[in-house]
């Protein structure tokens, strides 16, 4: 409703608006799918007790954590793999200084999280 309102006053360019309709989108199907999950949770009871023991599991806490250190190895390189192509490219010196910027902030970001980890475990 925002994004339509916004768009009849014509603010924003058209391709913010077609990113902030799937912004809006992705967010409105994240909602229905999880008011969904909600509600055959609360209809079934084993259901949910079964998750809870599934999302309390620690192997699946382990699996999760895991996967999660992968992909944010893989996003950093497709940034800084990004960030080249622009520089090669000739686009300007600024877009691939912030892809940098973003990667820089990753690691800043991990090597605090292992110092807090260290201290509490």
């Amino acid at each position: 409703m925002i994004v339509m309102l916004l768009h009849s006053h014509g603010t924003f360019s058209k391709q913010i608006y077609i990113m902030l309709h799937g912004f809006a989108n992705a967010v409105f199907l994240i909602g229905l799918i999880l008011s969904i999950r909600n509600a055959v949770e609360n209809h079934d009871p084993d259901i949910k007790k079964l998750n809870t023991i599934e999302n309390s599991d620690e192997r699946n806490i382990l699996i999760k954590r895991q996967s999660s250190a992968v992909s944010g190895c893989i996003l950093q390189w497709l940034l800084l793999a990004v960030a080249l192509i622009f520089i090669g490219f000739g686009a300007p010196m600024w877009m691939g200084f912030a892809l940098m910027g973003l990667v820089a902030l990753k690691l800043f970001i991990e090597f605090v999280l292992s110092i807090y980890y260290q201290d509490k475990y």
